[in-house]
């Protein structure tokens, strides 16, 4: 039958048996040196079943074949003729329906009792079966098992109630609800105030049967006349949101926040008006959103959905481009200074823009936009370093700030390569574009860059003395901060040599899409984790994750979801996510979906890993 590991202490009513908890008819109890406890569990560890003959006093255990022991939630019983059952094995997820003749010997046993001679009339959808079946698949021994479970109702949630001193009580989708006479009644008679007394199925702690001891007192129906947002406005990260609603009195208030929270708690701070305020955690995305409010009263629930959008922005503006750029040398100079930002979340707040140029605050002299703002310097520069500084800031607050450096180049009679551009500053990848830009004092015969062992013709722009050219990175290209030297041949064929001010990075090796490198496919997660993946430097990677888990019926849901930015190597990571779902517990099965999107929102990566649940 193979290893067990039985685990048991004195006094205890329950043991460990491959460190599942089973539990005990009754106690242990330890006498001497040596331990008691009860022969049917013994049996039932290796597989077998234990008899008992009270006129021998006589146990006898035998073992049971494979496949001749089913072991399940019971779903149904019918009395005959001919009797039967239906039994959900939980192993197989199947429901087996097994005949159950008269000569059938049947036990019913409550935990913490021993088990006592029974019929079918005597078990309960939801208790806990085990059959033994003969030759024939024909059921020889049932013994049925339940845990007692009273208590008086404090509310009720879906298929959960809960009681007053705290236990959450699951219910079967087909429980059964009885008065004290046995006769069925109505789900509203199992409301908050209600007395209970319950069979819970003891393996899966889910209730097939109730009995209503006392019927929950009658309550008004619940309505909500009127809900709206105290303070509506756009939102960023820690504001609090604050929700007022009116209805019926002395009922149960909440309201949900939709993408970011459900069943907010609100107090009645006056008959019939309900108050609760939610607080906006760290995000780094942009979402719209709305409230729905919940009057729960007399067993029901109404909602009432406030019609106005609200926007919850968690990014500051993004500056796009500056110009000139950051270590780049102009031999302008009264340059002009442009900064193009954007904010596609609130908005950009032009009247938090601060600009300044050398320590010196010159925002009154800038031409604004809604995209972008330029300085035209009014006197020359003297040449050397200079220092660029802005902040701005978007409709909430969100702030950013960013600050760069440009030269003025000296004079240089003989020099006739004024600048040397490209963006490879942060490193590209394999299909990405190396550009590069070489501004000249004059048209000339040749002009090409060298970066290592790649050589780069460049062509003249017409009517220009400017020079361009663009390199598609290959696999095997592997540049760490290499320097990119522009070579010019003016129209005497002299050449003249310049090297870029910032260095050149590129990357073969980062990969072309997105790909997430932990979990694994088919790994076990048993607590929170991080999703992490490479992609391209600097794209936004959009994470999902989502559940399954069975627990009697399947459930399916959006456990996870955020967007991440790759760093200059190509990495991303999310926050630590926890795993555990409300109510359920640890999922079976958790999807994992990274994907990147083009400006318009189409999908031109993605990756997929499905993880299994502790």
């Amino acid at each position: 039958k193979g290893q067990h590991t039985l685990r048991i202490s004195g006094g205890k009513t329950t043991a460990t048996v491959d460190a599942e908890t089973r539990e005990l008819p009754v106690p242990t109890v330890m006498v001497g040196d040596t331990l008691y406890m009860p022969l049917q569990t013994v049996a039932e560890v290796f597989g077998g079943e234990m008899t008992w003959d009270a006129a021998t006093e006589t146990a006898s255990i035998s073992f049971i074949p494979p496949g001749k022991r089913v072991a399940g939630t019971l779903m149904q019983t019918f009395t005959g003729p001919p009797p039967a059952i239906i039994v959900f094995d939980p192993t197989s997820s199947l429901y087996r329906a097994l005949a159950v003749p008269a000569t059938a010997k049947v036990t019913l046993r409550e935990v913490g009792s021993p088990a006592a001679q029974a019929t079918l009339k005597d078990l309960r959808a939801g208790d806990w079966v085990v059959a033994v079946l003969d030759d024939n698949d024909q059921v020889k021994s049932l013994a049925a098992e339940y845990r007692k479970v009273e208590g008086t109702v404090q509310g009720s949630e879906g298929g959960t109630v809960l009681l007053q001193d705290g236990t959450a009580l699951r219910l079967m989708e087909t429980a059964t609800l009885v008065d004290a006479a046995g006769k069925r009644v109505a789900p509203d008679k199992l409301g908050a105030g209600a007395v209970i007394r319950a069979r819970v199925n003891p393996y899966t702690g889910v209730a097939g049967w109730v009995m209503v001891l006392t019927p929950a007192p009658q309550q008004p129906l619940a309505t909500i006349t009127t809900a709206g947002i105290v303070n509506f406005q756009n939102f960023r990260p820690g504001d609090a949101l604050q929700v007022r609603m009116q209805g019926t009195a002395k009922a149960l208030g909440r309201f949900d926040v939709d993408g970011f929270a459900q069943d907010v708690a609100m107090r009645e701070v006056a008959p019939g008006v309900y108050e609760g305020e939610y607080t906006f955690d760290a995000m780094d995305e942009e979402k719209q959103s709305f409230v729905t409010c919940k009057l729960t009263a007399g067993g029901q629930t109404v909602t009432f959905e406030v019609p106005r959008r609200f926007l919850v922005d968690g990014l500051a503006p993004r500056i796009l481009r500056v110009s000139p750029a950051d270590g780049e040398e102009t031999v302008e100079r009264r340059p002009i200074v442009s900064v193009e930002y954007r904010d596609d979340g609130a908005g950009v707040d032009l009247n938090s823009l601060v600009f300044r140029l050398d320590g010196q605050e010159v925002t009154a002299a800038l031409e604004l936009r809604t995209t972008g703002c330029t300085y035209s310097v009014p006197a020359n520069l003297t040449p050397g370093l200079h220092t660029v500084e802005l902040s701005l800031a978007d409709r909430v607050g969100n702030q950013t700030t960013t600050r760069w450096q440009f030269r003025i180049a000296t004079p240089l009679a003989a020099q006739k390569i004024l600048y040397v551009k490209h963006n490879a500053a942060m490193a590209l990848g394999q299909g990405q574009t190396l550009m590069v830009e070489v501004g000249t004092t004059e048209p000339g015969k040749q002009c090409w860059v060298d970066l290592g062992q790649i050589r780069l013709n460049l062509a003249r722009q017409p009517n220009t003395n400017i020079y361009k050219g663009a390199y598609k990175v290959k696999a095997t290209d592997n540049v760490v901060d290499g320097e990119l030297v522009a070579t010019f041949v003016d129209g005497a064929g002299k050449q003249f040599q310049l090297a870029a001010t910032t260095k050149v990075n590129l990357r073969g090796d980062l990969p072309t899409g997105v790909a997430i490198t932990s979990p694994k496919e088919a790994e076990r997660i048993t607590g929170p984790f991080r999703v992490t993946g490479r992609g391209q430097p600097g794209t936004q990677v959009h994470v999902v994750v989502t559940y399954t888990k069975r627990v009697l019926i399947q459930f399916a849901g959006e456990l996870y979801r955020a967007t991440v930015t790759a760093d200059e190597n190509g990495d991303w990571q999310t926050e630590e996510i926890d795993p555990e779902v409300a109510l359920l517990g640890m999922p079976d099965t958790l999807t994992i979906a990274a994907q990147v999107n083009d400006a318009e929102g189409n999908v031109v990566s993605k990756a997929e890993v499905t993880a299994r649940g502790g």
